[in-house]
């Protein structure tokens, strides 16, 4: 049934909260429904960085190892890919692109722009340097005013 809704529901809110400020993903990772979290996390739209009330994301409540490590995946593969896709827009100059991608409701919650896995400059990398420093470093005033 859950499957269902999330292929035909249209207009649906996958991220929708109930009171206690839970998603779907929220209680399918309480209750260990493993099918449930895969679907839900195979949806485009899914936040899996949404706090409830008590400030858990749905990997703090997962019921089952099964369940923290698809969470987990999930996060890792999402990361991964939204990392290269700032390295691809860095390279092309695509400022615009790295703005609108700082500003998604899942990336916003789940990407730092401190992370190491961020600069692309062999300097900044080897000397654990951020994005910011590199910025600072080329004197590129675009991208940090971008990245604070």
């Amino acid at each position: 049934m859950v499957e269902q809704i999330i292929r035909e529901g249209k207009g649906l809110d996958i991220n929708a909260q109930d009171k206690e400020g839970n998603t779907a993903l929220h209680l399918a990772a309480q209750l260990g429904r493993s099918p449930v979290v895969k679907d839900l996390l195979d949806h485009p739209d899914i936040n899996d960085a949404i706090s409830n009330r008590q400030g858990k994301i749905p990997i703090d409540l997962a019921r089952t190892p099964e369940i923290f490590q698809q969470l987990q995946l999930a996060r890792s593969i999402f990361l991964d890919d939204k990392i290269k896709e700032i390295h691809t827009s860095l390279a092309k100059g695509d400022y615009k692109h790295i703005e609108k991608l700082l500003i998604e409701p899942r990336v916003e919650g789940t990407l730092d722009v401190n992370a190491l896995e961020l600069p692309t400059e062999p300097y900044t990398v080897q000397s654990g340097g951020t994005l910011l420093h590199e910025a600072a470093r080329k004197r590129d005033i675009q991208l940090a005013q971008i990245l604070l």
